[in-house]
């Protein structure tokens, strides 16, 4: 099968939107179909990814969980834009702590536009 690698781009915030919801749900369909996939977290997107964020009050679920699970499925890639996190009052330090042997990808923002174009489809979300 031809390589046909997907990213995925988390740009808006987890609560009050389904967007990352449903980009979580659209990289379990593209593993179905063995796809690599890069999930890049930027703008207001890389809130889906602090470790104190709690939904509970406002009724929604945490997504955190879900996409650190994605790592134990092959050829998935969490990328973060370290200056989105950074713009929120945010570091590295704040992110959830992927899963043993697993680690974020840093895409610095002089990185972004060749780390999106060198996959051969983009769906942002």
């Amino acid at each position: 099968m031809e390589n046909f690698s997907v990213c995925v781009v988390v740009r808006h915030p987890p609560y009050g939107t389904v967007l990352p919801a449903e980009a979580f749900r659209t990289i379990q369909a593209l593993q179905t179909f063995e796809r690599e996939v890069s999930v890049l977290f930027m703008a207001d997107g890389v809130v889906t990814m602090i470790e104190n964020s709690d939904p509970e009050p406002i009724g929604m679920p945490r997504l955190i969980e879900a996409f650190l699970g994605l790592l134990a499925l092959p050829g998935v890639v969490l990328a973060v834009h370290p200056g989105s996190l950074e713009e929120r009052g945010f570091s590295k330090d704040d992110l959830a702590q992927p899963p043993e042997g697993s680690s974020y990808r840093f895409v610095e923002s002089e990185e972004i536009e060749d780390y999106i174009t060198g996959h051969k489809t983009v769906l942002c979300f």
